[in-house]
């Protein structure tokens, strides 16, 4: 991250991750990923923890394993003691890492439904999100439902709350949304500022989509 306001985004295909060396992660996250029984799921874990763990160890200039990763509020993964915030979230082989320098990040990945889920889509998204659902065309209502849920997780989770709070979140943690791959889409936000900062996005190739 060359600066400050800087907000980074990576996407990684983790079938295509980098191999896990030994030394890599933890033993606290190896321990977790040997309760997962899919062998499939479980290399996704794995891959996923990897990408973070480095990430967070290139910016703070620690070996990966060494990255002080607790929970925080809500359950929201935080690097202690350090300035720096990030977020991340899977779809099966899809991940994506955002990290920040500055203020509380959030990143939500999600897959276009076939269709719009309508009890989600009036029960659970803030009205200014079920407004702009509703406003286009239906038969692109699924894609603007997949780029507002995501825009609501990425602003909880920068905001470190629940969905019960997910309309304050909106509009208090700026939030972009974009197509990452085939019938794929991201949001970022960051809480405490008015404006979203530049964000790098650095989209890797799951499902053979090219930078």
């Amino acid at each position: 991250m060359t600066r400050a306001l800087a907000v980074s985004v990576v996407l990684t295909d983790l079938d295509a991750a980098r191999h896990i060396e030994d030394g890599v992660l933890p033993p606290q996250d190896l321990a977790v990923a040997a309760h997962i029984t899919d062998e499939q799921r479980r290399r996704w874990f794995l891959a996923s923890r990897r990408e973070v763990r480095v990430a967070l160890g290139e910016i703070l200039g620690l070996p990966p394993a060494a990255v002080p990763i607790q929970r925080g509020r809500n359950g929201k993964p935080e690097v202690e003691g350090t300035p720096v915030h990030f977020s991340v979230s899977t779809r099966d082989a899809a991940c994506v890492v955002a990290t920040s320098l500055t203020d509380p990040v959030g990143v939500e990945l999600a897959r276009v439904p076939a269709r719009t889920p309508v009890p989600v889509l009036q029960q659970i998204l803030p009205s200014r999100a079920r407004s702009a659902v509703l406003a286009v065309e239906v038969d692109e209502q699924p894609r603007e439902f997949a780029l507002w849920w995501c825009r609501v997780e990425a602003a909880v989770r920068a905001c470190g709350a629940g969905l019960d709070e997910a309309a304050a979140c909106l509009d208090t943690a700026p939030q972009v949304a974009r197509e990452v791959g085939p019938e794929l889409v991201a949001a970022v936000a960051l809480a405490g500022r008015p404006a979203l900062p530049d964000v790098h996005w650095q989209i890797g190739a799951p499902d053979g989509v090219a930078r």
